[in-house]
């Protein structure tokens, strides 16, 4: 019940009325951001977005790619013959 009377009571007020910290979380997504690109993994990790290990997690994520891709059938499409680990397409 409490909670519904919260929800009319904010419903009822004006956007200028409402004080910084009490904006709803979609308005808080509006707001544009600066981040260096190279502090942004540092950034992501202090705001729990990204586990603090990603770095090792990623070392382990490539390692299954290359011994994935050291398995690829060849000669089953052209085109996988054309393919480097790093993704990239040699001509």
């Amino acid at each position: 019940m409490k909670q519904r009377d919260r929800e009319k009571a904010k419903e009822g007020r004006k956007k200028e009325d409402i004080c910084a910290g009490e904006r709803d979380m979609g308005e808080d997504l509006a707001i544009p951001i600066d981040v260096v690109f190279s502090k942004l993994s540092d950034w992501l990790v202090d705001r729990k977005r990204i586990p603090s290990d990603w770095r090792k997690r990623l070392l382990t994520v490539r390692s299954k790619i290359a011994s994935a891709f050291a398995n690829l059938p060849k000669d089953l499409n052209p085109w996988f013959a054309t393919l480097t680990i790093e993704g990239k397409v040699s001509l």
